[in-house]
């Protein structure tokens, strides 16, 4: 609080003024919300303790314990923290809403969850794990190209793999494509469409999906970003032509 700065020039029978006394209760509600996101209670109870008392009365006098309580309580707390630091590039990931646009997280949202640790562990600088919610990210995607071209979920656990969903995504692809008896796309461009969404899954498969399982494999940043990027442009693609439960069909 900035009184504290200056309460050695406060005179004891001082009274704030009325705006002075506003000010110093919208610092103590700020201050008390900041208290309690970074589990500082003690020292939240003092400042809680010091807003309640300011509704009462507007001495000067009456709130010299009050700002030395708050400071030492303070000092005591975050001495027992461990804070981390983010540079502004980090924090801006860590932050980040919506990392992949509103259009993806509105129709993928059970990725959401994904996309957002994953754009965490990227501010915070853990890369592997960063890569790991983005290939939980890219099976949403995968799922939702299976639905949309009607082929059921797999019922037995060696089907459950992504080269064996890939196969019936192949197969369910040449189906349409084979002639004579092709049937026909739903939605004009899509063999483009599903002729280059498998073409990414494949690509994502090989090169970091199965290796991102064996512990072995570590990322680093730049690794990670490109992953990152590379997923997030598959998943934006995917977009634009289905939801998660794979509408409209194929």
């Amino acid at each position: 609080l900035n009184v504290a700065t200056h309460e050695q020039n406060l005179k004891p029978n001082q009274i704030f003024a009325d705006d002075v006394g506003k000010y110093i209760s919208d610092k103590l509600d700020q201050l008390t919300q900041q208290l309690l996101a970074v589990e500082l209670d003690m020292t939240h109870k003092a400042a809680k303790r010091m807003k309640e008392k300011l509704a009462q009365t507007k001495a000067v006098s009456a709130f010299r314990y009050d700002i030395r309580e708050i400071q030492s309580r303070l000092f005591d707390e975050i001495g027992d923290a461990y804070l981390l630091a983010l540079s502004p590039a980090e924090k801006e990931r860590y932050e980040s809403k919506s990392a992949f646009g509103v259009r993806v997280e509105t129709k993928f949202a059970s990725a959401a969850f994904e996309i957002d640790e994953a754009s965490k562990c990227m501010g915070l600088g853990r890369y592997t794990a960063a890569v790991f919610h983005l290939m939980r990210t890219t099976e949403i995607g995968l799922s939702a190209v299976r639905k949309c071209l009607g082929i059921p979920p797999p019922s037995k656990t060696a089907e459950r793999n992504w080269g064996a969903i890939l196969r019936a995504i192949k197969d369910a692809m040449d189906e349409k494509s084979k002639k004579p008896s092709a049937i026909p796309w739903n939605v004009p461009g899509d063999k483009e469409f599903f002729d280059g969404a498998y073409a990414s899954l494949d690509a994502v498969r090989n090169a970091w999906r199965n290796t991102t399982m064996h512990v072995e494999i570590k990322y680093t940043e730049e690794e990670a970003d490109r992953v990152f990027r590379a997923v997030h442009g598959f998943m934006d693609k995917l977009s634009e032509r289905m939801d998660e439960q794979g509408q409209p069909l194929a």
